[in-house]
């Protein structure tokens, strides 16, 4: 007899893995507010900072587009993203 295989439940939240915190996408906006204010303190205009983005293949787009638009709400306009492909 075969040994069935378990299946690995994975958590359907996708999450910003940020200093250590896991945090929720959709919760991520007070610290996008957070980082403004910091950038603001040291006159530094937010828009002219650029958020670097890296997400996983399996998060959906509406995610990340959800995550671009929180970081908007808090006045940053710059966005790069950041490729990683695995060498087998």
């Amino acid at each position: 007899k075969k040994k069935k295989k378990k299946k690995k439940k994975t958590d359907p939240e996708a999450y910003i893995f940020y200093n250590g915190e896991q945090i929720p996408v959709l919760k991520f906006g007070p610290k996008f507010e957070q980082e403004a204010r910091i950038y603001k303190q040291k006159n530094q205009d937010p828009k002219d900072v650029p958020v670097i983005l890296r997400a996983d293949a399996l998060v959906k787009t509406g995610l990340v587009q959800d995550l671009i638009k929180l970081a908007q709400e808090n006045g940053f306009t710059k966005f790069a993203f950041k490729a990683t492909q695995k060498i087998q």
